[in-house]
């Protein structure tokens, strides 16, 4: 086979390597964002909890709505009388207790209406229930203790029995064979509570190591997860094994059916447990998750405190999830790294791409051989950058996408971030803002800085030039941070240096971050006189021959035309390099914004508001969008430039 079609094959198997790469990358982005077929029935719904069972998931939200739903269908609404602290479906009813009403109202499973509602003194700490009974734990306050009360026939009867104890009961189960309630308090300990001829009695049953966060059941067995993070499986009244999920617990929850139970630390994170071998998996979740639940079918459900955000797992694809998590990564590192083989290949086929990339390979070979040292120093350069910037850069890229918020879901989206971004009016609104800035910028790094070098080069003292220098640069020590407080509370503020001039000859003092009309050029004003950069511009100066100098003044060249004619071709390097690294610097900077005025319309920027669309929590897409944006604006500039030093070269 000749060398040409040995060229051909390889590039045509790089061409596939690529597309397969690409293809299993997106499907890996694709499978492990479908964590669940369920799906909460509106868009922005705020949860609290999700109960479900097979398709039918019932929703207690934070606007006060009690939803049944089928799948993304509505089958019926009741309103709750305050945010919900337990929910407990039976076959028959809907139990909800509340987090400041000291109630517990009874729905109908079917249809939704109220059919009941038990008045507890106490605020509900926990409830369970099935057709028969209901129990709930209420806190008596302070160092009372707790009050369980139990209720029979609880769908139309008002009045149950109680029992009263010094413990602070922080959660009950009943168990589902033996209908004992079980009870897990504050102080390690672990009780059972019957009705016994119409009267509760409790006994304790066991402790724990460690302080409880909430008990469960697993195939009979009593399951109780503590704080630190341990997962503690009785078998009996002893206490049978621990699992260890490595983390420390803010919710928990099981499912007698299943051997599978769910917890969650408050950082993004949930472990499941397989309680039989003790195997501890770990996905991602909301943070600060307050309630979970797993259902009969295997659905598991964590809804987040402060966000309202619900994810919802299947068991069965935990494996799909946790493979395509870390291989999409993988998947696109080798995409990555199939482009420059392809290119490779492209250079091989054609005779002159052939001659062209064998004399580049040769000299590549050479220079390695003669500088093999300094390549091997410099590699590790390469792979942080590629690392800690390159990585990050086209993750960004694919990110924009897509729909993302983490640890819930990562839907595709094609170009709808883009479109959003051009439409959303503070991105959009904010340009302005940034040429303004940007214009400004450049004029402050570039012309006073020049002059002041000019101007130290021009005293006659060698001695003079050094103190003026130093006594420039002292001010350069502060901190980006205290400069900005300085502005605005020592010139800016209600009492500083501006308002005290104005109010010293009769005028009002002016909110000059506040006003709408001066916020922006106050903003430029600070760092007068900018003269940051100007130890560059000297250094430059000085090393511009005196000979070019003396030359001109014998020509007759005043001063202003020596620094027009002679010191800025000279400097022009030094120069672009200062417009460049300006240039970046402007359109990325949202600090001098965000630490003074805010995200008003007045100083918002493009980079602001994507640094605000990222902290939302739900926006990691458009922000996403937004950085290319401003990315592409910065590169295109940089370029141009890049062009233009070309063109200079050349002639």
């Amino acid at each position: 086979m000749s060398g040409w079609k040995k060229q051909t094959i390889l590039f045509g198997a790089a061409i596939f390597a690529f597309a397969l790469f690409l293809a299993f990358t997106i499907s890996g982005f694709v499978l492990s964002s479908k964590t669940s077929g369920f799906s909460l029935p509106e868009k922005n719904m705020k949860v609290i909890s999700v109960q479900s069972e097979d398709d039918v998931s019932y929703i207690s939200t934070d606007d006060l709505r009690l939803v049944c739903a089928n799948g993304s269908e509505i089958q019926w609404e009741a309103a709750l009388a305050d945010r919900t602290s337990d929910v407990v479906v039976t076959s028959e009813y809907v139990v909800a207790g509340y987090v400041s009403e000291r109630k517990v109202d009874v729905f109908d499973k079917e249809n939704g209406e109220k059919l009941n509602t038990l008045e507890i003194p106490y605020p509900v700490l926990s409830l369970d229930a099935d057709d028969a009974n209901v129990y709930v734990a209420a806190k008596k306050g302070g160092l009372k203790g707790s009050e369980i009360y139990h209720f029979t026939d609880y769908a139309q009867e008002k009045e149950g029995v109680s029992l009263s104890l010094s413990n602070v009961i922080g959660d009950v189960k009943i168990h589902p064979q033996s209908k004992v309630l079980y009870g897990v308090s504050t102080d390690y300990n672990i009780f059972t509570f019957e009705n016994a001829s119409g009267a509760l009695v409790s006994e304790r049953f066991a402790s724990v190591p460690y302080e409880p966060l909430a008990l469960g059941f697993s195939g009979g067995e009593l399951i109780v997860a503590d704080t630190t993070g341990y997962i503690n499986v009785f078998s009996g009244n002893s206490l049978e094994r621990s699992v260890n999920t490595g983390m420390t617990l803010c919710a928990f929850a099981a499912n007698d059916t299943s051997e599978t139970v769910v917890a969650a630390n408050v950082s993004g994170k949930a472990a499941i447990v397989n309680v039989n071998t003790g195997k501890v998996t770990k996905i991602s979740a909301p943070t600060e998750v307050q309630s979970i639940s797993v259902s009969d079918s295997g659905v598991i459900v964590l809804s987040e405190y402060r966000g309202f955000r619900t994810q919802f797992y299947d068991i069965d694809r935990i494996g799909t999830l946790l493979f395509f998590g870390w291989a999409k990564y993988v998947g696109l590192a080798l995409t990555v790294l199939s482009i420059p083989v392809a290119v490779a290949g492209w250079f091989a086929v054609g005779d002159k791409r052939r001659v062209t990339l064998q004399k580049g390979l040769r000299r590549l070979k050479v220079g390695f051989r003669k500088s093999w040292k300094s390549y091997t120093f410099i590699l590790p350069t390469f792979v942080l950058l590629g690392l800690f910037m390159y990585v990050p850069a086209v993750w960004g890229l694919i990110l924009s996408f897509f729909d993302y918020v983490p640890g819930v879901y990562t839907r595709p989206v094609g170009f709808a971030n883009f479109v959003a971004v051009l439409k959303d009016p503070f991105f959009t609104g904010g340009i302005g803002n940034m040429l303004i800035f940007l214009v400004t910028d450049l004029i402050k790094a570039l012309v006073p800085a020049v002059l002041i070098a000019e101007l130290i080069l021009a005293l006659n003292s060698k001695k003079a030039q050094y103190w003026v220098r130093v006594l420039i640069y002292i001010p350069g020590i502060l901190p980006g941070v205290a400069v900005l407080l300085i502005w605005t509370k020592g010139i800016y503020g209600d009492m500083g240096l501006l308002n005290s001039i104005v109010e010293l000859f009769g005028g009002r003092g002016t909110d000059w971050l506040g006003n709408d009309k001066t916020a922006l050029m106050s903003l430029v004003m600070i760092g007068l006189p900018w003269v940051g950069q100007y130890i560059l511009f000297y250094g430059a100066l000085m090393s511009v021959p005196e000979s070019y100098k003396e030359s001109a003044k014998l020509d007759g060249c005043s001063w202003l035309k020596s620094i027009l004619y002679i010191d800025f071709p000279m400097i022009r390097p030094q120069l672009k390099y200062v417009f460049i690294i300006t240039f970046i610097t402007s359109i990325q900077d949202f600090g001098r914004v965000y630490m003074t005025t805010g995200q008003t319309s007045a100083t918002n920027i493009p980079a602001l508001q994507m640094y605000m669309t990222l902290n939302s929590g739900s926006g990691y897409g458009r922000a996403a969008a937004m950085g290319m944006l401003l990315f592409i604006i910065v590169f295109g500039a940089t370029l141009v430039n890049l062009k233009a030093q070309k063109t200079e070269s050349s002639f």
